[in-house]
């Protein structure tokens, strides 16, 4: 095995999955514990870890491991998901409903900032983009920026700028809420 933490929680990771497919949960859980203790940070593991100690019936450890990811990642939808099947399955409705409600709204803020990443993208595609290459600025305007100037009062560079400065702030207004930093 490697000397490199990253490395050594992978081979670990990699060795679990390969025991957990043949039905070996309890050498499964030793490498997922040998991985987490190369790199404390590998969710991934946790994840393995977190579901193996499920199937063993070990739902308190489970439930342990999951907040463990949580700790991590507030952000992991998954970590939430699995802790609302973990209190389900131990009867603890209101826990149950709660990390689902978060899994919830966690996975719509995840489409929210693909959606404006999206948007973005559309929208400068759906702009000429070798009109904004030729034509970036008003300086030395030749026979197609005076048309758009004398079309709308606009050149095509002003346009390009004023269309992208509309859409980066639409993404910073959605990634601000989705980072916590709008309400």
């Amino acid at each position: 095995m490697s000397d490199n933490p990253r490395q050594k929680a992978e081979d670990h990771y990699y060795a679990a999955l390969d025991h957990f497919a043949e039905g070996n949960h309890e050498r499964a859980l030793e490498d997922y514990r040998k991985s987490v203790t190369a790199d404390p940070t590998f969710t991934e593991a946790l994840h393995g870890m977190a579901r193996t100690l499920q199937d063993l019936e070990r739902l308190d450890e489970a439930i342990e491991v999951s907040k463990q990811i949580t700790e991590l990642d507030a952000d992991d939808v998954l970590a939430h998901t699995s802790l609302s099947v973990l209190y389900q399955k131990k009867g603890m409705v209101p826990e149950a409903e709660a990390e689902a409600n978060k899994a919830r709204v966690l996975g719509w803020k995840q489409q929210l900032k693909k959606a404006a990443l999206s948007s973005w993208l559309l929208a400068l595609n759906s702009w000429h983009y070798d009109e904004l290459i030729n034509h970036p600025t008003d300086d030395g305007a030749d026979e197609a920026n005076k048309t758009a100037r004398q079309r709308n009062g606009e050149s095509l560079g002003q346009k390009a700028r004023r269309i992208i400065f509309a859409v980066l702030v639409q993404y910073f207004e959605v990634m601000g809420e989705y980072m916590g930093l709008r309400e």
